[in-house]
């Protein structure tokens, strides 16, 4: 625990922003937040500071609900450091609105499970079951090229076993338990079509179509599937993607403008980070999509999303056009705007992306640029920037003569200021409205604002455990939950509604006053 400060912190979290330093933070206020924005830039130039400085706008200059994928931590520290320097009751509040999740949990686990409801709109035992199959496809692209038994086999039988076991009110952690003694599954086949009579399509198709394969047979037709279950091995992701209550509340998340950080710094594996990145953003894009079309034309309550460092989404390997590329493009694209759906999205330098990505990231509406060191990206990215620019419609040579402003003596000007930008300094790319061109670049620092001194590792660390111990249940008492589902437990209660064909569920939550506690390193 940090060491608890021997005056109290008097330091006010205000949401007003004094007209000049308004006029200094343009390029971050006044801008088309819905055609997305780009940050860019090589290590250690503040890429994290920005983000910090985006986030604390949208959750206390114009408070919106704000989600933070942060495959490195360093964002949430920034965010999170600074909060302790707040007067106690402005904590209080602060912290009443943030949710912490530790997607490498230990003792305790905020539960994101893998079946599980939005709340919003029609959801289908069909849609639901979609999720993983969807997720398994975009993190292994190569299953489409096994026609047979890669991607339809996969998809065929996650489909037909989620609804199963969706029905039931089971997670994909039952999957293989079903798989290895379907006739000992019967009687939870027969209560899951009496709770649900839809799925007695899937429960044929398991007990007579797969059921009637040999046994090799059925471990060649399952193998896609359960090749990809290896990621819930791990006795902490099981009980965080298969436990039976969320711990997160997407109505809470917009009706009270939460914060949630989701924090992957600890998984160390690069596929079993990259396999929690892809069902995290399927959950936050399917809900941004329904709770866009289900608020179609409202623009009050915007989603604000940011991930930083977005290649570790995709696969180290080399190779075809990724279908998250087009999953990404989608929403960026075509659903953002109408979804009410506001992305940040950071990544380093382009050489990084895989291929279809760049294009897609820099169509984001506004870019901040800051120092490269790939020769090709500096070209690549000064090219995009090299427009006519009335401010520099002429120059003067060293003799004195005037001469008018090429193409290539802008694109030259431009590289070599994205080589020499200092740290915090971007050149900026802004749509300042939707539907008009971008504004003659601007160079804009952000050192005023960046943490000076990076906090008290002892501190974050303590805040980190706090904010997990508050939100989240112990592991062990997941996996014993997890442990007394199967053919062998009673019957679970039938939902009450026809029309809600999953009971909703309430997030845990408990009382904790995190401003008490925390002191100033």
């Amino acid at each position: 625990m940090a060491t608890r400060p021997t005056s109290m912190p008097q330091v006010r979290c205000t949401s007003t922003i004094p007209p000049a330093l308004a006029a200094r933070l343009a390029p971050m206020l006044r801008r088309a937040h819905n055609l997305g924005t780009g940050i860019s830039g090589t290590r250690g130039i503040g890429k994290s500071q920005l983000l910090k400085t985006l986030t604390w706008l949208n959750f206390t200059h114009d408070p919106k609900p704000t989600i933070v994928l942060d495959p490195v931590g360093a964002t949430i520290d920034a965010i999170t450091g600074q909060i302790p320097y707040f007067h106690p009751e402005d904590q209080r509040q602060l912290w009443r609105r943030i949710r912490y999740v530790n997607c490498s949990p230990t003792n305790d686990v905020l539960p994101l499970p893998l079946y599980y409801r939005t709340g919003v709109g029609r959801e289908t035992l069909f849609s639901m079951a979609q999720r993983l199959s969807d997720s398994f496809i975009k993190l292994d692209p190569k299953l489409r090229d096994a026609s047979v038994l890669g991607a339809n086999a996969l998809i065929e039988l996650a489909t037909h076993l989620g609804r199963i076991l969706i029905a039931l009110d089971y997670q994909p952690s039952e999957i293989e338990p079903l798989l290895a003694d379907i006739p000992g599954w019967s009687g939870k086949f027969q209560e899951a079509v009496a709770r649900h009579p839809e799925v007695a399509e899937s429960v044929a198709f398991v007990t007579e179509q797969f059921g009637a394969l040999t046994p090799a047979g059925q471990r060649e037709r399952s193998r896609a599937l359960t090749n990809k279950l290896f990621f819930l091995a791990d006795p902490a992701t099981k009980a965080q993607f298969c436990a039976s209550t969320p711990g997160l509340d997407w109505q809470a998340l917009m009706l009270e403008r939460q914060l949630w950080l989701i924090d992957l710094r600890h998984e160390h594996d690069w596929e079993v980070r990259r396999f929690k990145l892809l069902l995290l953003w399927q959950a936050i894009t399917d809900f941004a999509r329904r709770w866009g079309a289900a608020h179609a034309g409202d623009r009050t309550s915007p989603l604000a999303v940011t991930i930083d460092e977005v290649s570790f989404m995709f696969s180290r390997s080399a190779g075809s056009r990724s279908p998250l590329v087009d999953d990404l493009d989608s929403i960026i694209n075509q659903y953002s705007r109408n979804v009410n759906l506001e992305l940040t999205i950071a990544w380093q330098e382009l050489y990084q992306l895989p291929p279809g990505l760049k294009e897609t990231l820099l169509s984001l509406g506004t870019q901040f640029y800051g120092r490269m060191t790939d020769p090709d990206s500096m070209r690549e990215v000064a090219d995009r920037l090299t427009v006519h620019d009335p401010r520099l419609g002429s120059w003067i040579d060293a003799n004195g003569r005037d001469h008018e402003v090429g193409f290539a003596e802008l694109r030259e000007t431009n590289r070599r200021r994205l080589a020499a930008l200092p740290k915090y300094t971007y050149l900026v790319s802004r749509t300042a409205h939707e539907g008009e061109p971008p504004r003659p670049l601007e160079t804009f620092s952000i050192a005023p604002l960046a943490t000076r001194h990076y906090p008290d590792p002892e501190l974050l660390a303590s805040i980190r455990a706090q904010l997990t111990k508050r939100d989240g249940v112990p592991v062990a008492d997941v996996l014993a939950e997890i442990a007394r589902r199967g053919p062998a437990s009673p019957p679970t209660a039938a939902p009450t509604s026809p029309d809600n064909p999953i009971s909703p569920t309430t997030p845990t939550s408990r009382t904790f006053d995190l401003a008490a506690e925390v002191a100033i390193g």
